[in-house]
């Protein structure tokens, strides 16, 4: 590596270099063997932020007493020299420094080169980087760790096999070669430089005789302190243990309803391996969340199976894996005259990926950059071009590893899809014995999307044009003068296939109802669909399924043709088998436009009209109205045991609505309901304001905006909204944003501040926010502590009218005589408040206040079930002035004697 940089870095009032300032430069150089390093703070001639000051350490630094910027540059001019600038992120500082009037041209940005080095690492922020260096965000330590990063990356990167850097050095040219990297000997080479065949089957599973239970392997104090960290017994954890222990044993379906502190991934996993060794058979555990599913793989399945030698196993659907011939391909056809940098940048992260990891998956990749992500579009395997176990590549690919993997192993982690897709396909997984479901509650909606139709037609086009297209799919096969003119009408039939669903996705456009919202679901009625007799939209329909249908046919005659040509000779041809693949998939596409339409007593279609305000896309769904008897026959039909567990389960304590919705058999059916493990009484406040107007009122938000505006400030932000709509949230976020900033509480607004994972991150790490949160906030956010110390909900949540297959269904429950209301709409809002609820409390020294704003809860007949469906939480009922009051009282002065409303209301 060259020796004669300099290394930057800045901190400053601000991320926006045209309106805020710099407060801090330090710099290091390194000339050959010595360093040495200048630095300053500077007075930027205006206030600090708090959260600066907070974040820096610089909490009482006078910046008056600093020169200015300007006064300095000259110095920093003269230390940098024509030396190559090196930071991390350094474009942001060399847009303050070029407004200074300092322009740097050549620079390295640490960040970049990390992800391509490291391209494993799970954050990339320089804390985490670099750990031991510190405190960060004082720009003297960021340098020095900046720096030692820098040598990092350089070991990172002289670790990749030669053909590795050969690629990375053809990519990145002159860039490269800066870091002057010798190859090593006995560097294990990249999968993409070994290609070769599937092996020949695996191990069987055998039993494994042992004498544990789950009780004494729990306790066992050999265990402790090898992946027990601390163990903590939890009354509630054992009574799930042993429930789920008796499942196995009698072959039952549990239902544990067990909230947040329980321990239940533990209760579960340890009688998992302990049953499945000892009787040679195969669990399958699946989760909804990603989340969840790193948990049990990094943390709590080793914590579980601890030295047993039990086989365990990590697998995702196909698009979450890379697909080494495209990766290949890829490599081999780039070049560096037709690719830009930022490209060529996320080729050379993909290969040293590729290089390194070990599970080929799209959430170790990780990628960041738009190019990044498009790229992953591109060498994602799937369906549409996957040569199977024939590939070259079948050997190392990724996904048949994972595959292979879970055919010998005990334990197999999955997520809710993937499950899903075995029912509908039982093939996907190897066979299984036993299933455990955590986050129950979201199965019966991943079932209905996999048993149900998904056509984008905007998608399918893109696909169907690639292919079609000089150069794509149809022009790499190895052709034959027989097969010329097949491929040619193949051709010519895909190109009016994608003018017909040009046609087709106009004609929705316009069938399309006005609406308020940028996204529409319009459901076909039998009503709708008689109306269309003799129209535009039956003639374009008819004419699209005529054409996929040809398509489809023509595809399987040239795959016959060629069969009968070459032999088995195409079998090993990867495009061959690409074409195959794509053959089958024109059959699968066909016959789901026939099924779509014409309305029965078992399904469902519509079509999702988005982007109307922009560039207007189509998408054709349909889906079954009752997904029960499906899970009853490709699931409960299928295996010994089945465990479902969740912190929501049951209305009040009555698992009927799940049991319901899941087809579970009555006979085999076992439920449990655990107590909370923290004290839900003394730790937390329902309150809901007496006097407030009705949520459909147009004073409503803005009534709710005005409570927000005098308690959040109060208690120092550390809140939860929770809307049921973009459109309430956006409202609220404008009312709200422009009284809050000036008082340095940030308003963090989902899906206009940034997708949710991103802003519950900043709120975790802003000492002064509010976050406003809809659908996707009501569950999964995670943020003990006092971060969060008042969730409030703008209103009870039941589901939007609108859903096409929720309207079917709530039709189907009315139809029989009951109340769909009271069977269906209720207990799912029921669920979904407790899961709201839930967001307070998630460790047992947390504390805090719960705010329903809608009055229904108290004024409605149903009311009184949203309340008892809580673990008994202290429960005030007042004019609002006093909850405002009672809220500050319990958080920011830790009060404990608040004088509780009696449950017993008057309902109006």
């Amino acid at each position: 590596m060259r020796t004669d940089f300099v290394i930057v870095d800045l901190e400053t009032t601000g991320l926006n270099p045209d309106s805020d300032q710099v407060i801090q430069i330090a710099m290091l150089r390194e000339m050959g063997t010595q360093t040495d390093t200048l630095a300053f703070f500077i007075n930027p001639n205006r206030s600090v932020p708090a959260f600066v000051r907070r974040l820096t350490g610089f909490d009482t630094m006078d910046f008056s007493q600093f020169p200015t910027l300007d006064e300095v540059i000259e110095e920093i001019r003269d230390f940098i020299g024509d030396r190559l600038v090196v930071g991390h992120q350094i474009g942001f500082d060399l847009a303050f420094l070029k407004r200074a009037g300092l322009h740097i041209e050549a620079f390295l940005d640490t960040l970049e080169w990390a992800r391509i080095a490291l391209p494993t690492e799970p954050s990339y922020r320089l804390e985490n980087l670099v750990p031991e260096e510190g405190p960060f965000h004082d720009a003297r330590n960021d340098v020095q760790a900046t720096y030692r990063l820098l040598y990092r990356i350089r070991t990172a990167l002289s670790h990749l096999p030669e053909t590795t850097q050969r690629d990375l050095r053809y990519l990145l040219g002159n860039e490269w070669d800066w870091w002057q990297v010798e190859a090593l000997p006995n560097i294990r080479p990249s999968p993409l430089d070994q290609p070769h065949g599937e092996p020949n089957g695996g191990r069987e599973l055998v039993p494994f005789s042992h004498g544990w239970q789950s009780q004494t392997w729990l306790k066992n104090p050999t265990n402790i302190g090898k992946n027990f960290e601390e163990f903590e017994q939890r009354p509630s954890q054992e009574a799930m243990m042993a429930a789920v222990e008796q499942a196995y044993q009698e072959q039952a379906i549990l239902l544990v309803e067990a909230g947040t502190g329980t321990g239940k991934s533990l209760a579960y996993l340890i009688p998992a391996v302990l049953v499945s060794l000892k009787q040679g058979e195969r669990t399958v555990i699946a989760t909804h969340t990603l989340a969840l599913q790193e948990q049990l793989w990094n943390k709590d399945l080793p914590m579980a199976q601890q030295d047993l030698p039990v086989n365990v196993a990590l697998v995702k659907g196909r698009g979450q894996y890379v697909c080494l011939l495209k990766a290949d391909e890829i490599r081999q056809t780039t070049t560096v005259l037709n690719e830009d940098r930022e490209r060529r940048i996320a080729i050379a992260r993909l290969l040293t990926f590729i290089a390194q990891t070990d599970r080929g998956d799209y959430d170790a990749f990780n990628p960041s950059s738009r190019e990044a992500k498009e790229l992953w579009q591109d060498v994602m395997a799937d369906r549409h071009a996957c040569a199977g176990p024939r590939c070259p590549y079948a050997g190392p690919c990724f996904m048949r590893l994972a595959r292979r993997k879970a055919e010998e192993s005990h334990v197999v982690i999955v997520n809710h899809a993937l499950l899903a897709s075995h029912m509908a396909n039982p093939v996907v997984l190897p066979e299984f014995d036993h299933v455990i479901i955590d986050e129950a509650h979201h199965f019966a909606d991943v079932v209905e999307r996999t048993f149900g139709m998904e056509f984008v037609i905007a998608d399918f086009r893109r696909i169907l044009a690639e292919n079609t297209a000089r150069n794509g799919l149809f022009d790499h096969l190895k052709t034959h003068p027989d097969l010329f003119s097949p491929i040619e009408y193949l051709r010519a039939q895909s190109i009016t296939l994608l003018e017909r669903l040009e046609s087709l996705e106009n004609v929705f456009i316009a069938e399309t109802p006005p609406s308020d919202y940028n996204r529409q679901a319009v459901r076909v009625t039998t009503e709708r669909f008689e109306s269309w007799q003799g129209t535009r939209v039956e003639k374009t329909m008819a004419l699209t399924r005529e054409a996929m249908a040809n398509v489809a046919q023509a595809s399987r005659d040239i795959w016959s043709a060629a069969e009968a040509i070459f032999g088995d000779v195409i079998k090993n041809d990867p495009t061959w088998l690409r074409f195959e693949k794509w053959a089958d998939d024109m059959s699968s596409y066909s016959l789901h436009l026939d099924q779509w339409g014409p309305p029965t007593s078992q399904q469902v279609s519509w079509w999702e009209a988005t982007h109307l305000d922009t560039n207007p896309q189509i998408t054709l769904r349909f889906g079954p109205v009752d997904v029960a008897p499906l899970v009853h026959d490709t699931l409960w039909n299928q295996i010994k045991t089945g465990v479902l567990t969740s912190a929501t389960l049951s209305v009040a304590g009555d698992f009927d609505y799940m049991a319901r919705s899941l087809g579970i058999p009555k006979e085999r059916m076992r439920t449990m309901r655990l107590p909370s493990p923290f004290n839900v009484r003394a730790n937390s406040v329902l309150a809901i304001p007496s006097d407030i107007p009705d949520v459909n009122s147009m004073e409503h938000l803005k009534e709710l905006a005005e409570f927000l505006i005098e308690v959040v400030p109060r208690i120092n932000g550390r809140t939860l909204v929770l809307t049921t709509s973009h459109k309430s949230l956006r409202i609220l976020a404008d009312k709200l944003r422009p009284v809050l900033d000036p008082l340095g509480i940030v308003t963090l607004a989902q899906g206009i501040d940034g997708p949710s994972v991103r802003l519950v991150e900043q709120f975790k790490q802003s000492s002064r926010a509010i976050l406003l949160g809809a659908a996707g906030l009501w569950e999964g956010v995670d943020v003990p502590g006092a971060d969060l110390s008042l969730v409030v909900m703008a209103r009870l949540p039941f589901a939007a009218p609108g859903d096409p297959l929720e309207e079917a269904r709530l039709e189907r429950i009315a139809q029989s005589g009951q109340s769909a209301f009271y069977q269906r709409t209720l207990p799912q809002a029921i669920l979904r408040f407790q899961q709201g609820f839930g967001r307070l409390l998630r460790t047992k020294h947390d504390r805090g206040a719960v705010v329903v704003y809608d009055p229904r809860i108290i004024r409605s007949r149903y009311g009184a079930k949203f309340i008892q469906a809580l673990a008994g939480p202290t429960i005030v009922v007042q004019p609002t002035h006093h909850v405002r009051q009672v809220i500050h009282e319990f958080i920011v002065k830790g009060g404990h004697d608040v004088d509780e409303t009696p449950t017993n209301f008057n309902y109006e």
